[in-house]
């Protein structure tokens, strides 16, 4: 430890002790130890487009929405979406596309963040049950409790 954060850590322990007497504060220091250290392994931010989970993709010409679920990047499942509809591919969204009807694909999002696929099945299975979704959008997983 140099002199600096010597000094630094006496003067804290001079507040901490003056804020809180009931407490004895002792400096403790580790080798490498940095702010940075502790937060980088343990808390990491998800960005929600790489994240698996459950997805939707609202329709600008109605109000109903498509809802998806996968396990990979989210822009990458959408461009696969975008590819079948300009190829005529049948889907629940390019069928609801080729109906007259427009897709927004800028607004997909995942709502519902989940690494199990079970888990992801039952949430895609629930939110489509749940929702005004495109008239082919089936569930990949059927919930035998709702029949």
């Amino acid at each position: 430890m140099n002199e600096h954060s010597n000094t630094f850590a006496k003067k804290l322990k001079n507040i901490f002790e003056k804020s809180f007497s009931c407490f004895k504060f002792i400096n403790f220091f580790s080798r490498n130890g940095t702010i940075q250290n502790l937060f980088a392994r343990n808390y990491k931010i998800q960005n929600n487009e790489s994240a698996p989970g459950v997805y939707t993709v609202p329709c600008n010409t109605c109000d109903q929405i498509y809802v998806g679920q996968t396990c990979r990047n989210l822009l990458h499942r959408v461009k696969e979406h975008k590819y079948a509809v300009t190829k005529g591919h049948s889907s629940a969204i390019a069928d609801h596309a080729q109906s007259g009807h427009s897709v927004c694909f800028e607004n997909a999002k995942i709502i519902h963040s989940e690494h199990n696929l079970q888990k992801r099945l039952i949430a895609e299975a629930l939110l489509i049950r749940n929702n005004s979704t495109f008239i082919n959008n089936k569930a990949s997983f059927e919930l035998q409790i709702f029949n």
